[in-house]
């Protein structure tokens, strides 16, 4: 079976290496970190710093984004900034969260609204189907 070209080449193993893969490290900010409750969040932290390091170690890509960071959920954890040379997190939109991603997204709502004085959220209204006739 022929290689598909278009697909990154993997190591002799087929392994993962800094070639075929990516670290993404999303939301790591003080506001998500309230909402952990099944899991040490020192140790999550810890986590997060280490596999931070490790990737940059080894030459692997690292994807850090943020969202609200402004007025809502904090800057970006320092610690682990530091552990990539303080880069600039990519500070993602929330049309998509306020909409899909529940209790989340009406937090997000929430600092939108009454952090920043925003205008609620204008969703459109729902329509009734209208009857299909089985004739």
């Amino acid at each position: 079976m022929a290689r598909n070209e278009s697909l990154p080449a993997l190591s002799e193993k087929g392994l993962l290496t800094p070639d075929n893969c990516v670290v993404t490290l999303i939301d790591p900010q003080p506001q998500m970190l309230f909402g952990v409750a099944n899991f040490d969040r020192q140790a999550v932290i810890n986590n997060n710093v280490a596999l931070a390091k490790a990737a940059r170690v080894f030459g692997v890509p690292v994807v850090l984004s943020s969202v609200e960071t402004k007025g809502f959920s904090g800057n970006t954890w320092p610690q682990l900034l530091a552990a990539h040379g303080n880069p600039a997190p990519i500070e993602r939109t929330s049309d998509i969260v306020r909409t899909h991603c529940g209790a989340y997204g009406v937090g997000v709502e929430y600092a939108y609204t009454m952090v920043h004085g925003a205008a609620p959220t204008k969703f459109p209204e729902y329509v009734i189907p209208s009857s299909v006739s089985h004739e």
